[in-house]
């Protein structure tokens, strides 16, 4: 009987960590997120606050904004330029990805950074 007790146990565990997952946190994120919990737990009552419950809370306080703006950052460069390939095609008639780049560099299409440059000038 008391093997069928472990196995229990087990699965309740395997059960519990299912709901776990870790990830790695790097460079600067880490040492903000070691800082902040410093911080946050430089108090006299109360327990630890995990480090989980921070990024759980900073979650919540993203906007739509802050959501576009990882979005973008996250772009290639090559990315941009197919973006911009799209949009293109979507005002102007579809034209092949080729044509599109030979008519960029020839200058005959502006690109939304060669606007903004010309528009600072």
């Amino acid at each position: 009987m008391e093997p069928q007790k472990t196995t229990k146990t087990n699965e309740k565990n395997r059960a519990l960590k299912a709901n776990e997952t870790y990830r790695k946190v790097e460079g600067q994120a880490l040492k903000a997120l070691n800082s902040f919990r410093e911080k946050v737990n430089k108090k006299s009552y109360g327990r630890t606050v995990k480090d989980t419950e921070i990024i759980a809370f900073a979650i919540t306080l993203l906007s739509d904004d802050h959501i576009k703006g990882l979005q973008e950052s996250s772009l290639t460069s090559q990315d941009r330029v197919k973006l911009s390939h799209e949009e293109y095609c979507k005002t102007h008639g579809k034209i092949s990805f080729d044509d599109y780049l030979w008519l960029v560099v020839r200058g005959e299409i502006k690109t939304e950074k060669q606007k903004m440059t010309l528009e600072k000038e």
